[in-house]
C-alpha cells in the first residue's frame, strides 16, 4: 500500500559527492496521495546540504508552499521542513466530506518538523516540531454536530431520518507538538452552531 510519506532510502554518500542547482516544474501530477495538480521547486545541493527553497504544490483550490532542507554531511541525514497550506478546502482532504458533503469549509495549516533518518518516512518517525491546522469557517452536517455534544439522542435521530441540514462551523483549531515522531494535540477546538467541541489525540508518524 502507498505510504503518505515515502520510504525510499537516501544515499548520503552520493549527495555529498555532487553539487547542483536545479529548477524543477511539473505541469501536472497524477496518482498522488494528496490532491496535487502541479508543483515546482528550486533545488540547490552543495557540500552535502540539499535545500528546496521555494517548493510549491498547487491543489484544486489552494496551495502548499515553503522550504525543505536535507543535511547529509553525516551518515544519518537530517531533514527539516517548513510548509504552509493556504486557501485550501476541507472537503479535498476528508474522504467522507467528498462523498456526502457532510463537512465543508476553508483550511489553512503550517507544518514545521525536523528529524534524522535515511528516508522521509524514517525521519518523520522520530521528528520534533509542531503542526497547526485551522478551519476559519465552514459548515458541518447538523447531525454530526449534535453527536459531538451531549445531545446524542437528537444527533442519532437526525442521522436515522437522513436529515441533510447543515450548521455553521464558526472556527476550528488544532495544534500538535511533535516529539519522537508522535504528534500530540495540546489544543483541539471545533466551534459549531449547536456545540463547542474540545478534544485531544495523537498521530504517530511512524
Amino acid at each position: 500500500p502507498r505510504k503518505l510519506l515515502p520510504d525510499a532510502t537516501l544515499k548520503a554518500d552520493r549527495i555529498r559527492a555532487l553539487d547542483a542547482d536545479v529548477t524543477f516544474s511539473a505541469a501536472s501530477v497524477r496518482d498522488a496521495v494528496l490532491p496535487l495538480r502541479s508543483g515546482s521547486a528550486h533545488i540547490r545541493l552543495k557540500n552535502g546540504i540539499l535545500t528546496a527553497d521555494p517548493v510549491a504544490f498547487e491543489l484544486p483550490q489552494g496551495r502548499i508552499a515553503g522550504s525543505a532542507r536535507l543535511d547529509a554531511r553525516q551518515d544519518l541525514p537530517v531533514t527539516a521542513v517548513d510548509l504552509r497550506l493556504t486557501n485550501a478546502r476541507l472537503q479535498d482532504f476528508v474522504p467522507a466530506a467528498r462523498a456526502g458533503q457532510a463537512l465543508a469549509g476553508g483550511l489553512v495549516a503550517r507544518v514545521r518538523l525536523s528529524g534524522a533518518g535515511e528516508s522521509v518516512h524514517r525521519a518523520a518517525s522520530n521528528a520534533s516540531g509542531d503542526v497547526t491546522v485551522v478551519i476559519p469557517s465552514g459548515e458541518i452536517r447538523k447531525a454530526f454536530a449534535e453527536l459531538l455534544g451531549v445531545n446524542v439522542t437528537r444527533g442519532l435521530g437526525l442521522l436515522l431520518s437522513k436529515n441533510e441540514d447543515k450548521t455553521s462551523i464558526r472556527c476550528g483549531v488544532a495544534h500538535f507538538k511533535a516529539t519522537g515522531g508522535v504528534l500530540r494535540a495540546d489544543t483541539f477546538v471545533l466551534d459549531t452552531g449547536p456545540v463547542l467541541a474540545t478534544g485531544s489525540g495523537t498521530i504517530d508518524l511512524g
